[in-house]
């Protein structure tokens, strides 16, 4: 079994399937991975200490899921879905032993636990020296090669390709066609996976992202033909769940809509940009004084006397790759949270040593300085409600509330059971929380089917969520059915704190006749625990929403 928080209640679920087999934990979580525009996580010590001891008291093995945080490096770093949350190179994760290798205070406080579970004549052995970091001032940057002077033969199809179509599995591609003069018009993409800048005769005009689930963009009026460029990158593989089969590029067919007439969009040119351990060639120019910027390739110097670890400061540009030494260090990008890259020393030569940034935007002055210390939690990105449209307000009629109930303040699942509804919608709403604070927050919820069985959470989707706190704290409503017990909902609280009641509201992708809820409070603190609380169920959309 696998878990974050509560060994107790994990393995006696576990017990219930294998009663004779050994208690042994694969992955128990003392902190998380960072998805861009989330802020960092943490783990709390005290919590991973308490529940370490549990397990060393009940004879439970464990492996620390993880012990050390480390690095995605290349183009490694993954995703979760749904929703599409791409990771950051940086795989820090708050572990014991940080991404440079390095003990934390978490480290030092499970070692001492350690100490006091050691067999007869077991010792525990002395903890290597910290290891040094530098910073580097001035690279010097000489050279660029703009992407669009050094793009490969194109893949010629009737309808847009998929990255994997054309033996890719990382990078970029630019996809053109041609759009007829005409009206103002939409441009409507079944999906494209996962970011892209659309060019209208080299003019950029939008930005499609995965993560905001908007496939659609508004192509101005022409007098005459335009050249439409779709420059796609690849952000990250789905890690688990349904949504695996994750195919880069753009899917399916793209059309053209005037409002009158739409019209698919056909004779593509694909340009497979080979991006990560293994690249496109591209000629390098000396680097002037650059009056646009576009996607680029710069390549820099820099010079060190020593081979200490080091974090590329990535603060000054917008989006892209790393290579020192034609070794690529894995993404950047200044919405953050992660604003470094961390840089092995045992990667840099005492001297000369080169470095290439490839930006998806390009910059006007390409510079760079290393520091000796990584920035991980800097969010640059301002986040509107994932699940709530500017200024909705939406007011539940409690007279079509289907089951009023009070949960206890305990860190333990607990179960309410109800008349079977049939319903496709379901809305928890939070009536109040144990300290009276305006706050709400839930770590998981399962429903349960008129025979007691759990029903499946691959198709849910919240639908509504009248308050999340995105910028504090990763307080975003999904986590309610992320399969992570430490992640959770929380409302607002760093700049507005929205008073009960709370209402999620989530689609389950088909009807169920549902008999049972199943709710996990927050673990690691006590803070928003909901205590009063309704259940609304609907097989139509709630009115309203």
């Amino acid at each position: 079994v696998n878990f974050g928080s509560n060994p107790e209640s994990s393995f006696k679920a576990l017990q219930k399937i294998q009663p004779k087999g050994p208690l042994m934990c694969g992955e128990y979580y003392p902190g998380w991975f960072d998805s861009w525009s989330r802020p960092h996580h943490t783990g709390s010590s005290d919590r991973v200490i308490k529940e370490l001891k549990w397990m060393l008291d009940n004879k439970a093995s464990f492996s620390i899921y993880m012990a050390h945080g480390g690095t995605s490096f290349g183009l490694t770093s993954g995703a979760n879905a749904p929703p599409f949350l791409p990771q950051t190179s940086s795989y820090d994760y708050d572990a014991p032993i940080n991404e440079a290798g390095n003990a934390t205070e978490k480290f030092y406080a499970i070692r001492k636990l350690f100490s006091g579970y050691l067999q007869e004549g077991e010792i525990l052995p002395d903890v290597p020296a910290e290891k040094k970091s530098q910073s580097i001032a001035n690279f010097k940057f000489n050279s660029i090669a703009p992407l669009w002077k050094n793009l490969p033969n194109p893949v010629l199809s009737d309808s847009a390709l998929l990255m994997e179509e054309m033996d890719q599995g990382f990078g970029c591609v630019l996809y053109q066609t041609t759009v007829p003069a005409g009206a103002k018009a939409s441009i409507v993409f079944k999906e494209i996976h996962d970011y892209a800048l659309v060019y209208a005769d080299k003019k950029m005009i939008s930005v499609i992202d995965r993560r905001k689930n908007k496939y659609s963009i508004e192509l101005p009026a022409r007098s005459k033909k335009v050249l439409l460029e779709i420059l796609t990158e690849a952000m990250g593989r789905v890690n688990y769940g349904h949504l695996m089969h994750d195919r880069k590029g753009i899917h399916g067919k793209v059309f053209l809509n005037d409002g009158k007439t739409t019209t698919e969009l056909r004779n593509w040119k694909q340009y497979p940009i080979h991006l990560g351990e293994k690249n496109i060639p591209v000629n390098y120019l000396p680097l002037t004084v650059q009056k646009e910027t576009a996607a680029a390739f710069y390549k820099g110097s820099f010079t060190v006397n020593s081979n200490e670890d080091t974090y590329l400061d990535m603060r000054k540009w917008n989006k892209g790759i790393v290579w020192i030494n034609g070794i690529c260090l894995g993404r950047y990008w200044d919405i953050g949270p992660t604003q470094t890259m961390f840089l092995p020393g045992c990667w840099l030569k005492k001297g000369i040593n080169e470095v290439i940034v490839f930006d998806l935007y390009g910059v006007m002055k390409p510079e760079m300085k290393s520091v000796d210390n990584p920035v991980l939690n800097e969010v640059n990105e301002p986040l509107p409600q994932s699940h709530k449209k500017a200024g909705q307000q939406w007011k539940l009629t409690t007279t079509d509330s289907h089951y009023l109930g009070t949960f206890e303040n305990t860190d333990k699942w607990q179960t309410a059971e109800f008349a079977p509804v049939a319903a496709r919608y379901f809305c928890l709403e939070a009536l109040n929380e144990f300290g009276g604070q305006a706050y709400t927050s839930c770590a998981e919820i399962i429903l349960m089917d008129e025979n007691g069985k759990e029903i499946p959470r691959s198709k849910w989707k919240v639908v509504y969520a009248d308050s999340e706190e995105l910028l504090g704290e990763d307080g975003n409503a999904a986590n309610v059915f992320d399969l992570q017990f430490t992640s959770i909902w929380h409302t607002e609280w760093q700049n507005q704190s929205p008073k009960h009641p709370h209402q999620l509201v989530i689609d389950l992708g088909d009807t169920y006749k549902i008999k049972g809820l199943r709710l996990l409070q927050r673990q690691e603190a006590r803070n928003g625990r909901i205590k009063d609380f309704r259940l609304y169920f609907s097989n139509k959309l709630f009115p309203g929403l």
